[in-house]
């Protein structure tokens, strides 16, 4: 069995394997966008105002800013409006609808580098909302700034599942984000058009046209049975 395994060309399933990583994190964005859409009480209030690190002034203020304290908008609001927090309405409006558009794209191969760039967005935002360098809040203090509104109770929405703070483990410098976030970069080294997907279904333009690699190195690894791999020139 090792003989058989050793005789596989795996470089062979590069198309295949980057192919399912780039699913299987599609998958988790489009889960966690629709979560939120399933939930109308849902808002991004208490991961906001829960933030920590260098940046967490930044995030907390979006939280909290009304009409009334930005200066362009504060002139046309009403007494009725002035204390709208109109970014963080913003937020809860965009960042599930961002979650589902990357899941979707990333999941069908459906505009797939536009997909990554949004999902690489949304992992830098939540890195630096929420780093694993420094100290997370305390339960009590999760309690206290509402955080349970965003661990809310889905009993609108069963198949949503139940989500329960602290069921990640724990992360120091390097969490699932990080991780998505350098699996994302990786995949815009490569042609995403070797992938799977439906870009494949799309004509590309003659600036995109794909020519074989033509090096020292490309006629040894083709010699060595090695497939020699394509390259986007513009």
């Amino acid at each position: 069995m090792w003989k058989r395994f050793q005789t596989i060309k795996w470089q062979d399933q590069q198309p295949l394997m980057f192919t399912l990583l780039r699913i299987g994190i599609g998958w988790h964005f489009l889960w966690e966008g629709l979560v939120k859409l399933a939930n109308p009480a849902w808002t991004a209030e208490g991961y906001l105002t829960g933030s920590w690190g260098p940046f967490a002034p930044l995030f907390q203020r979006i939280a909290t800013l009304t009409l009334e304290e930005t200066p362009i908008l504060s002139r046309f609001v009403t007494e009725a409006t002035a204390e709208v927090q109109w970014l963080l309405g913003f937020a809860d409006f965009l960042m599930p609808w961002l979650l589902v558009l990357a899941g979707i794209g990333l999941m069908l191969g459906l505009f797939t580098r536009a997909a990554i760039v949004i999902a690489m967005m949304l992992l830098l935002a939540f890195i630096a909302a929420a780093p694993s360098f420094s100290v997370a809040p305390t339960m009590a203090q999760i309690q206290e700034l509402g955080w349970s509104r965003f661990y809310t109770d889905l009993n609108h929405a069963q198949w949503a599942g139940n989500m329960m703070i602290g069921n990640e483990g724990n992360y120091f410098l390097i969490s699932k984000n990080v991780i998505e976030l350098l699996a994302l970069a990786a995949m815009l080294t490569i042609d995403l058009r070797r992938l799977y997907g439906i870009d494949l279904l799309f004509p590309i333009s003659p600036a995109q046209a794909t020519k074989p690699i033509k090096t020292a190195d490309a006629t040894a690894e083709t010699e060595a049975g090695i497939p020699q791999y394509q390259q986007i020139t513009k």
